[in-house]
């Protein structure tokens, strides 16, 4: 006997609505779950057989459960659907909705589906709900390949059926059907049931209810051997779950509270790729939506179970997504193969590597490209290869951001003459130096090792980006780039390019490194946002050709400046397996139209630019809800908290589904966003662990969206002069675009795009499939803190500091007449990056070189404000041997911090006496 829950029929949910409510309906529930095993064994269950049969359902049996509750279910011969369960009103109401359920297969394909046809009294029955779409399609229309002349020859009756929609009301539809009765009785009956299912939105039952009549489908209570091959058959691995295939522990996730859909049901296209067996690295591109992640999970589990005891590694970029996809396989591979499979972020792999293999090649390659007596040299003789792929420095805590902010900013006058011709060539087409500088230094580490990137940078056709570099700039932006290198170097700091960068040189070595440090298979997600540099070293990786290396992602959501040629690693069509998926499984009609729509505009823009940016046309999805929302508001961040209280307010969706995201993480932080939360929400910055935490709302940026899925994404930052934001070429705007695609592809239900004044240009691009809207908050909340936004000094740089006075003296508090020159130099650095950097971070991006005096000299005002007896008292010189000295590239010592430890030990004597 096999036992096979359908997914069609609503049993999981029944069965966990009922052991929510408690007590006796608390054990209907776990005895309903007992008689599934019981089934499995073959144990008879007719002492539980309800005294009353049931002709609304073909072969249908009712079993008597705790509380009056009953359990449903189709007895077909050797198999048992189960199919609902709930108390005797729900379970009345559950079979009146299905009367007449039918399990059908189609002959040709094997796929099953549920139908409702009533074969005893034809009544003229309307579902209980209609389901409405945006486009009004005639409900006939909407079968494939369906031509109604070819079953009605009358042309008055095929009017009177074609022209009926969802404005159609009960008595127009009973007059059609009843003429059509009169001639065609039988017909008239088959149509009916299909217009049944096309006002319930399942276009597919609707079909197969037409297959039946034409016998090109079979009931399979029929055909009991088509019956088994039908539930052996993978195209229908989105329907039916045979439970006695599953384990223990397998049937118990079934029906946890935390199940997924995806841990159990492929859908065809999906399986035949997450199972399949191939020779060669496999690239799956799919549209947003399509289930990507989910094939990779699932293949993963195929592969431990295929090798067991063998390594299986995913791969993904960041450490948030990589948290995501660890949650995702534990919860998946219940079975124990989780422990044969590893989730690791790409840095974190390739650091250990590193660490493993050394990095003296990479540091010899950089000695090579500078003077003898240059400053990098010295760094490199100083370099610790335990400590030195960090993402933060061990001593001083500076980030890659703080390392890029320090050297944009630098006050090393040789530096800084070598930034100005760069950074004003780039403010003359006024665009954000700083940003464009840092994406080039980028690109061009994506596409060259650093042996050629001498040659190799000045014959670049960079690919994806729109401002022209004359050689003179590009001979000045690689010298630029060995300096930033520099000073990624001198503090221990290397951000994930050049970890690529250092493993580059290490392939042989990489290839020899035992199998517990490669992996028999490695599947990496998103690859889209990898370098071909990146994809040369990771093929390295798996030990074996047979299902070595998979690859997963879409090249529309190609957001990172960064070159990416699969045919320069051997990843092309003739040397690799290309996979497509173009059914999106995930959004609505509405959701995908609005977003395909701006990701078709800019992308085609992106691929004159030369830019590898497959565009696929989705199949839209059956399912439909509103269109997504351009809302004008008052006030943004509130509206958007409103927006997201109101629907889980309706019920509609729990707090972990639904994510309020920044547009411009520069003019609205995340840190903005929560500020603005208002009292008895609660929330947190977007991590892989959110799906533990369905009581907790997620805030992200459209960036760090890339893999997660939401019920509702509400947008803020839609705004014409912040989205795109300032200082980015015209040009280049698509990657804008591209990461508004991306977030709104998250959605399942519902987005809504936020803005104040005028909306930006991407909007307009999909004005046509947006619901336009204004609505201004309707109850003002405090947030959440009270205290004052941190000061944006980035923006200060750029607008109010143009307007600010130059000093005029000294606030009386200022002890700097206590230190001599030096000993003033080094708190001025100690200042900027310990004291300034820890609150807020001046940011000089596509400024103008004026800004930047007046800015500099508001910088020097709040470290005169700073320099106070009082927080001299404070400090001792232990507490600046994290900081470089400019000239040496080095850690200052002791020896060379005496002046400040005289002065400042001069500075608390005075101090005292002062106070006395």
């Amino acid at each position: 006997m096999r036992v096979v829950k359908l997914n069609d029929a609503e049993f999981r949910e029944a069965i966990l609505k009922l052991r929510n409510r408690g007590g006796q309906f608390q054990r209907a529930a776990e005895e309903a779950a007992r008689m599934i095993t019981h089934f499995d064994l073959d144990i008879s269950e007719a002492h539980q057989v309800t005294n009353h049969g049931e002709s609304r359902i073909k072969h249908c049996v009712k079993y008597d459960l705790p509380g009056a509750c009953r359990l449903v279910t189709v007895h077909n011969e050797g198999v048992i659907y189960v199919l609902y369960v709930g108390d005797h009103e729900s379970v009345d109401r559950w079979l009146d909705r299905h009367e007449g359920l039918t399990l059908s297969c189609d002959r040709a394909t094997m796929r099953v589906k549920v139908v409702h046809v009533n074969r005893v009294v034809h009544e003229w029955k309307q579902p209980d709900a209609t389901s409405y779409t945006t486009d009004n399609v005639p409900y006939f229309s909407r079968v494939p390949d369906f031509d109604i002349s070819t079953l009605i020859p009358e042309p008055a009756l095929q009017k009177q059926l074609t022209r009926l929609h969802e404005g159609s009301s009960d008595d127009e539809v009973q007059e059609a059907f009843e003429l059509l009765e009169l001639k065609h009785a039988d017909k008239a009956v088959m149509l009916f049931e299909m217009l049944f299912e096309l006002k319930r939105g399942d276009t597919e039952a609707a079909a197969m209810r037409l297959k039946l009549f034409l016998n090109r489908a079979v009931d399979l209570a029929e055909e009991p051997a088509l019956e088994q091959q039908a539930l052996d058959s993978a195209i229908n691995s989105d329907q039916l779950v045979v439970l006695n295939e599953l384990t223990e522990a397998g049937r118990a996730r079934l029906l946890d509270s935390q199940f997924q859909e995806w841990m159990v049901y492929l859908h065809p296209d999906q399986k035949r790729v997450a199972e399949a067996d191939f020779d060669r690295p496999v690239v799956l591109t799919g549209v947003s939506g399509s289930g990507k992640t989910c094939i990779l999970i699932h293949r993963a589990r195929h592969l431990a179970k295929k090798y067991p005891g063998e390594r299986i590694g995913i791969l993904t970029l960041n450490r948030s997504l990589a948290r995501l996809l660890r949650n995702l396989v534990d919860q998946l591979c219940v079975d124990g193969e989780s422990a044969q499979i590893e989730v690791h972020a790409f840095y974190d792999y390739f650091r250990a590597l590193l660490h493993e293999l050394g990095p003296e090649k990479y540091l010899k390659q950089l000695a090579g490209l500078v003077p003898v007596d240059s400053p990098m040299r010295q760094v490199i003789q100083t370099v610790n290869p335990r400590n030195l792929a960090n993402e933060v420095d061990v001593r001083s805590g500076e980030t890659t951001e703080d390392t890029w902010h320090e050297f944009y900013g630098t006050l090393n006058p040789d530096l800084s003459n070598q930034l100005k011709p760069v950074c004003g060539h780039f403010e003359e087409y006024r665009i954000d130096a700083s940003r464009y500088i840092r994406e080039e230094f980028t690109l061009l580490r994506s596409a060259f090792s650093v042996s050629e990137r001498t040659t190799g940078y000045m014959s670049f056709d960079r690919a994806g980006r729109s401002v022209r570099l004359l050689p003179r700039l590009r001979k000045q932006l690689l010298k630029l780039l060995l300096r930033y290198e520099e000073y990624m170097l001198a503090g221990g700091v290397l951000d994930v390019l050049s970890l690529t960068q250092a493993l580059l040189p290490l392939s042989k070595e990489v290839r020899s490194l035992p199998a517990d440090r490669r992996f028999r298979c490695l599947l990496v997600d998103e690859f889209q946002d990898f370098s071909s540099l990146d994809l040369g070293v990771l093929q390295l990786i798996p030990t074996a050709e047979e299902n070595g290396l998979f690859l997963t992602g879409d090249t529309v959501q190609k957001i990172l400046v960064k070159r990416l040629k699969l045919a320069e690693v051997g990843l092309d069509r003739v040397n690799a397996k290309h996979h497509k998926i173009l059914k999106n499984y995930r959004n609505s009609r509405q959701i995908l139209k609005a977003a395909s729509k701006l990701a078709n505009t800019y992308g085609t823009l992106a691929g004159r630019q030369g830019e590898e940016i497959e565009m696929l046309d989705p199949d839209l999805a059956i399912r439909e809800t509103t269109m997504p929302t351009a809302l004008k508001t008052n006030h943004q961040l509130k509206k958007a908290w409103e927006v997201a209280r109101d629907c889980m307010a309706d019920g509609k969706s729990q707090a972990w589904t639904i994510c309020i995201a920044t547009a411009n993480p520069d003019q609205i932080p995340v840190s903005e966003l929560l500020r603005f939360k208002p009292q008895g929400l609660r929330a947190e910055e977007l991590s892989g662990d959110y799906i533990r935490k369905p009581e907790v709302m997620v805030v992200s940026t459209l960036n760090d969206m890339k893999g997660f899925e939401f019920n509702l994404v509400v947008i803020v930052g839609c705004n014409q002069d912040d989205f795109p934001a300032k200082g980015v070429p015209l040009d280049e705007a698509w990657r804008d675009a591209l990461r508004l695609y991306v977030a709104m592809t998250r959605a399942r239900d519902q987005v809504y795009l936020l803005f104040e004044k005028t909306p930006s240009t991407f909007l307009d691009v999909m004005r046509e499939e947006l619901r336009w809207d204004s609505s201004d908050i309707r109850c003002d909340h405090e947030p959440s803190s009270s205290d004052e936004p941190p000061k944006d000094l980035s923006r200060q740089a750029g607008k109010s500091l143009k307007a600010t006075p130059a000093p005029t003296s000294v606030k009386t508090g200022s002890c700097s007449h206590w230190f001599c020159q030096e000993s003033l130099e080094i708190l001025r650095r100690y200042f900027l990056v310990k004291i300034l950097r820890s609150k807020s971070r001046i940011d000089f991006r596509g400024v103008s070189g004026k800004t930047i005096q007046i800015a500099h000299e508001s910088q020097e005002r709040a470290f005169v404000d700073w320099l106070t007896p009082k927080n001299m008292e404070k400090l001792h010189a232990k507490d600046f041997y994290f900081l470089r000295d400019f000239i040496t590239g080095r850690n200052f010592t002791r020896r060379s911090l005496k002046p400040l430890e005289r002065d400042l030990h001069r500075a608390k004597l005075l101090y005292f006496f002062k106070r006395q």
